[in-house]
């Protein structure tokens, strides 16, 4: 069993039962007996032969701490509830911009409000209240402390919405939005912490790909895939790559953090000569964080870092690797980090395919590695597309109400493109950095662009390309579950 496995479970489960029921009396009721039944286990070292008997039980203790954590994570981290819809008695408040967006109409911002002020000049403090700010025409940053009016309203699902937006909302743990007038929305000061700090590294490299002398549309296509920002991708593309099912090539994941790790490794080969092995996984891991809090740090990006670094500490320490330990030790850190993380679509989406590919893939591959090779590689490709589209249809169904049925076709064509565009543009971008300008680094990333993009909005205008179906809360648990127990089994027929 994976050391993380039960952390992570216990983990799980106790932010789940926090949020149904938060309170602090079932954390300290599961924290107690979870410490009597460690202090009995103890005493019982004293008789080799009893403790050999109730050691067993070891796990039940942890999984009983680790619930109790949760449980109590959830509770602390509870949104705040404001009451006051109609009158209320505070005239403003001071909050901090958590993300910010612009859009055509309107800019929309994340905020976590501090303070409630009120109209006598009162002051009010608040935990874990965020709202959605939407105003137009503003300039404000990640970072910055903005004063608005504390005329909050609680989000609903309008009239039209084929999705529970206040549900997800919700489970983000953001309950009340307003929209501002600009002339009352006040930037008043700017704090500066890692989370500011990755957000201008983000906009440096923005600004960087779109000074570069690229085309506008490999531009447009570097900063999705290095930044994550898909705002300068026209709307109808970003459509033709979701209904096609190669979205997550535009999100900054597990693929690119895996890519710039391979890159790193492959340039520092030649250490393995001089015996120093080890320090290509430490500079690899190091790479990959660098890489992830320049592109903003999305929380796909981070949790792909997580484990990165899980594995290759590994490797340097010369223990021995399970990538699956891994994934968990980092689905175990987020969830420590954040609790709504749980219900993350992203997060759900990733974790879910990288366990499957950890557990399925290599295990359905009919070819022999060592005889063929190649063939094992092109098999891989195969069943890596199978796998990951038959774990994540029924979430994909569920949140987004489609399913691509050409995602096998495209996913052989175009992932193994990805690699070599994201090397070509670090490659073309360092160059210009310093101050050469080399045209051949920009053709073959061009030419990637334009089959990627041709090619995207040709299959997607095909008919059938994409099917038109939601499914229920229940199917798509259902389906999890189905794939939880056929995973067991195959480790367990493995074992």
């Amino acid at each position: 069993m994976p050391p993380f496995l039960l952390p992570f479970a216990g983990l799980l489960a106790g932010i789940l039962a926090g949020q149904l029921q938060p309170g602090l009396i079932w954390p300290a009721v599961l924290a107690a007996t979870a410490l009597a039944i460690a202090a009995a286990l103890t005493a019982c070292r004293r008789n080799p032969t009893l403790y050999i008997k109730v050691t067993r039980f070891n796990h039940v203790w942890i999984a009983l701490l680790f619930l109790s954590a949760g449980w109590l994570e959830a509770t602390m981290q509870k949104p705040f509830e404001y009451p006051f819809q109609k009158s209320s008695p505070f005239l403003k408040c001071e909050a901090e911009i958590l993300t910010a967006e612009a859009k055509a109409e309107y800019d929309r911002y994340t905020v976590e409000v501090r303070n409630l002020v009120t109209k006598e000049g009162g002051m009010f403090a608040t935990d874990n209240f965020r709202a959605i700010v939407t105003t137009p025409g503003t300039l404000a940053n990640v970072g910055d402390i903005i004063e608005i009016p504390a005329r909050f309203r609680r989000i609903t699902n309008r009239h039209g919405y084929t999705f529970d937006y206040a549900g997800r909302m919700r489970d983000r743990g953001i309950l009340y939005r307003q929209h501002v007038n600009p002339q009352y929305f006040k930037v008043t000061g700017s704090e500066h912490g890692l989370h500011q700090q990755c957000a201008e590294w983000h906009d440096r490299l923005v600004v960087a790909i779109e000074k570069c002398g690229l085309s506008r549309d490999n531009r447009a296509l570097a900063i999705a895939m290095l930044c994550g920002d898909r705002s300068y991708l026209p709307e109808e593309l970003s459509e033709a790559f979701a209904s096609i099912g190669i979205a997550h090539v535009l999100a900054v994941s597990g693929l690119h953090i895996g890519i710039v790790a391979a890159i790193i490794l492959w340039l520092l080969f030649p250490l393995n000569f001089f015996g120093l092995y080890k320090l290509r996984f430490v500079v690899a891991a190091a790479a990959a964080w660098a890489f992830t809090l320049m592109a903003g740090a999305p929380a796909s990006a981070v949790r792909a870092a997580v484990m990165t670094s899980f594995c290759f500490a590994a490797y340097a320490l010369e223990r021995r690797n399970s990538s699956l330990n891994a994934l968990l030790a980092a689905a175990f850190l987020i969830l420590l980090a954040d609790c709504h993380a749980a219900y993350d679509i992203g997060a759900q989406l990733s974790f879910t395919c990288v366990a499957a590919l950890i557990i399925f893939a290599g295990r359905l591959n009919p070819a022999d590695h060592h005889a063929h090779p190649w063939l094992y590689n092109i098999c891989g490709m195969v069943i890596v597309s199978l796998v990951a589209t038959a774990a994540t249809w029924a979430l994909t169904s569920h949140y987004f109400g489609r399913i691509p049925t050409m995602f096998l076709p495209v996913n052989l064509i175009a992932v193994p493109l990805i690699p070599i565009y994201i090397a070509g543009v670090l490659a073309y971008l360092a160059v210009t950095a310093i101050g050469i300008e080399v045209a051949a680094l920009a053709l073959p990333t061009d030419i990637i662009t334009e089959a990627l993009t041709r090619g995207s909005r040709l299959v997607a205008d095909m008919p059938g390309s994409v099917i038109e179906y939601q499914t229920t809360p229940l199917v798509a648990a259902l389906w999890s579950a189905l794939l939880l127990g056929a995973a067991i089994a195959m480790v367990r027929r493995r074992a």
